[in-house]
């Protein structure tokens, strides 16, 4: 995807410009309607709040959510009942090129690249609080964390477990008018669900048994300062029209009083899931994930941004001897499923055992695999599910067309439709 710089007064860059993507029905009841994608992810369903309204009843209320990035347009399946579907194949998340064509229900959508441009933030920095990166992907979630610094809004951090969603939310409340008041945080997972509302909002005495003190909820230790939700999706859903009620109003109530109380605060949420999806599937409020979604950060998987590993071995080295340079490749073709915190928890192990000459005593292969060598699928499955996924980017990039792709894979039509039964697979055109 084409993208270029611009400058700020000083030659620093303050921003990337992508190309914004038009998103346009070309076939099902809402056809001609459409939405520009450009800085802000795009959502499509039937319901109001979504940017690509559809009034088709076979598609979900909450669909699919497209973003743009500079390898693309990221495409998330939101728990939809009928799915989402790229060629031929059914997609839960996927990376696709302006051109490309979605079905959702009986809607076909297509994506086509305009002249417009989206400008995406962009810090030029290789580190931001506790984070670091010299990879673009990296530096636009610094730039998006210094914008979001100077608002009030409520900000939702997403990534995968280990990228380091807790180090974003400190790093926003350092930056931001805040950074004098407190930092509070939260795991909403790790608190009993009959102790999290006097946690959050405290309590009065004698408001239940074992209550024999009043106390401050977190929301009232963190006045003028910032508090952080950590991991939201877990949070009772009895207690969101309460946290609502807090982020729309700024009052809260302690569990057995009636007394209401002014707080100042900026809430920053993270999760490792898709919140919409929670959403669909009940256990999410919709007018509290609107509320929370104001601003949002997603920060990338490590095996998306290899080029950060040499920065980030070098932080968690601390000045100690570099690891030997064969493990360099190895690392860096590792998948990370662990994200920077297996990388950081590697580093850590190979300096706490190393030989007198500071050589690493530790097996690379053995401790990045978790000393389960036995974890590796036969190679018979490892052949079928690489032949499978194959076989469904085929499909996509040859727009499902069955002779453009036996041609791309040096097949015959005949040998491919036999690769496509025995996968479970089909094109849907020859011409």
């Amino acid at each position: 995807m084409d993208t270029t710089e611009q400058l700020g007064h000083r030659g620093t860059p303050l921003t990337v410009s992508l190309r914004k993507v038009r998103v346009e029905v070309v076939q099902g009841p809402d056809r001609g309607a459409f939405a520009d994608l450009g800085d802000a992810p795009l959502l499509i369903g039937r319901a109001p709040e979504c940017q690509l309204l559809l009034t088709d009843t076979s598609v979900s209320w909450m669909h699919v959510e497209l973003s743009l990035d500079v390898a693309g347009v990221q495409l998330r399946n939101l728990g939809s009942s009928n799915g989402v579907q790229v060629g031929a194949a059914l997609v839960e998340e996927a990376r696709v090129e302006p051109g490309t064509c979605i079905l959702l229900g009986r809607t076909v959508i297509s994506l086509t690249a305009t002249e417009a441009e989206a400008e995406m933030p962009f810090a030029p920095v290789q580190r931001f609080g506790g984070l670091c990166g010299r990879s673009l992907a990296m530096k636009m979630v610094f730039g998006r964390l210094q914008k979001f610094a100077g608002s009030e809004a409520p900000v939702l951090i997403e990534g995968p477990t280990g990228t380091g969603k807790e180090l974003a939310a400190r790093a926003l409340h350092d930056a931001s008018t805040r950074a004098s008041g407190p930092f509070e945080i939260i795991d909403c997972g790790a608190i009993p669900r009959h102790l999290m509302e006097a946690e959050l909002f405290g309590v009065v005495k004698g408001a239940y048994t074992g209550a024999d003190v009043t106390r401050e909820g977190l929301f009232e230790r963190a006045s003028n300062g910032t508090v952080v939700l950590d991991e939201i999706a877990e949070l009772p859903i009895e207690l969101q029209p309460k946290l609502l009620g807090v982020l729309e109003r700024g009052i809260l109530r302690r569990l057995g009083d009636s007394k209401p109380r002014k707080v100042s605060v900026r809430v920053v949420a993270t999760t490792n899931r898709v919140l919409a999806r929670e959403v669909q599937a009940g256990r999410f409020r919709q007018d509290l994930y609107f509320r929370l979604t104001v601003l949002r950060v997603a920060i990338p998987a490590l095996r998306d941004r290899r080029e950060d590993i040499p920065l980030l071995l070098e932080q968690f080295l601390e000045g100690a001897a570099p690891l030997p340079p064969a493990w360099m490749r190895v690392l860096e073709e590792h998948d990370w499923q662990g994200n920077v915190r297996e990388l950081r928890n590697l580093v850590e192990q190979a300096r706490a055992q190393r030989a007198a000459d500071g050589t690493p005593l530790i097996d690379l292969h053995t401790a990045l695999s978790g000393g389960a060598v036995a974890a590796l699928p036969p190679i018979a499955e490892a052949r079928m599910s690489f032949e499978k996924d194959y076989l469904r980017a085929l499909l996509t990039r040859s727009g499902n067309n069955i002779r453009k792709a036996a041609a791309a894979a040096g097949l015959t039509r005949q040998g491919l439709y036999g690769l496509l039964a025995r996968n479970g697979l089909r094109g849907s055109s020859e011409d």
